[in-house]
């Protein structure tokens, strides 16, 4: 798992290191502080080292590595050029970044500058590539773009950065069979109960539908446009479960999950990203959503797993707090929102 991530003047995150939960990590700040930033810097990482040679000695291809890093953060980031991924500051500035894994053999550090078209330098070259493919959720669902979206993704220009073409190939892999799906039952039992059915992908692998199983549409099917989109965002879930995408030693990155879920979505969320982070895949989420981190550190107090969650509260200033338990982060933004409101409402009730 990943261990350590350590960054000097990249984008907004001038000098930061954070520390991993092995299980699950949860970035929490305003708009702009870097969190989504930094689930994009680690899957770029993971994403790199899967498209990752080694010579005939078993060595990693340095330059060939240099140059598959830069394309993946201009792919996933999509920025005019590599460097204005650098802290805005004038003068020239250099990125510098650090990854530790728990397997010294996967570490690395890189850097590129100001000036950098699409060029990237690595210090410390890992000594594996071999590391399980990362699976990347934006905000939206993406289950209703998925018809042709990989081919017109590779024949034109669309504004979708490469995490969305990334995902829709996961998405669309074959179920696997055996030991694997035994161990999913519960989870996506679950799930499916939530959502009132199984979603798939149809034979042509054409087009996501869902099989209807409520007792008044039970056998019945519906177009994944016409799923409420809460439903689609739990059903992308259980694809990459079924299919494998989610397997033991793998990695979850999710940009603000909670979004349009209402609160009884959002329990049912929370529990399913917990138990994955218990099944040996390391979780890194972002949200605003205060119901969602109480029902979190709810489910690591209430299954005796207190040390489970990782906070990261991000602030403007470059700060980033860091901590097991949300009541010893100083100032979370979502929190001193809704005290706020309370106030402004209990003055209101009281004329």
């Amino acid at each position: 798992m990943i261990k350590r991530l350590e960054t000097k003047n990249f984008t907004v995150l001038r000098n930061a290191t954070l520390e991993f939960s092995p299980d699950l990590n949860v970035f929490i700040g305003e708009n702009g502080t870097g969190k989504t930033h930094l689930l994009k810097l680690l899957y770029s990482i993971l994403a790199c080292y899967g498209t990752a040679k080694c010579s005939s000695e078993g060595n990693v291809i340095k330059q060939q590595l240099q140059q598959n890093m830069a394309d993946k953060l201009i792919g996933v980031f999509r920025p005019n050029q590599l460097g204005r991924l650098t802290t805005r500051k004038q003068g020239r500035e250099r990125t510098e970044i650090k990854f530790f894994h728990k397997n010294s053999d996967y570490n690395c550090e890189f850097s590129f500058a100001t000036n950098s078209k699409s060029e990237v330098n690595f210090s410390r070259i890992p000594g594996k590539v071999d590391i399980a493919a990362p699976v990347y959720f934006p905000a939206k669902e993406i289950l209703t773009l998925y018809p042709k979206f990989v081919s017109m993704y590779d024949d034109f220009h669309l504004q979708y950065d490469e995490t969305y073409r990334s995902t829709m190939l996961l998405l669309g892999r074959s179920y696997l069979k055996g030991p694997h799906e035994k161990k999913t039952n519960e989870l996506i039992q679950e799930l499916e109960r939530t959502i009132g059915g199984h979603i798939y992908l149809d034979r042509n692998g054409d087009s996501f539908y869902m099989s209807l199983s409520n007792e008044k549409n039970a056998g019945g099917e519906m177009e994944i446009n016409l799923v409420a989109e809460g439903w689609r965002k739990l059903g992308m879930l259980t694809q990459v479960v079924l299919n494998g995408a989610l397997k033991d030693k793998g990695f979850l990155f999710w940009d603000e999950p909670e979004a349009n879920l209402n609160p009884r979505l959002i329990k049912v969320l929370a529990k399913s990203i917990f138990l994955l982070s218990l099944r040996n895949i390391q979780v890194f989420i972002t949200t605003h959503s205060l119901f969602l981190l109480r029902e979190l550190e709810y489910l690591s107090h209430s299954m005796k797993k207190k040390d489970t969650i990782r906070y990261f509260c991000l602030h403007a200033n470059g700060d980033i707090e860091q901590s097991y338990c949300t009541a010893e982060l100083q100032d979370i933004a979502s929190f001193e929102e809704e005290v706020a409101q309370e106030e402004r409402i209990i003055s209101y009730s009281g004329e």
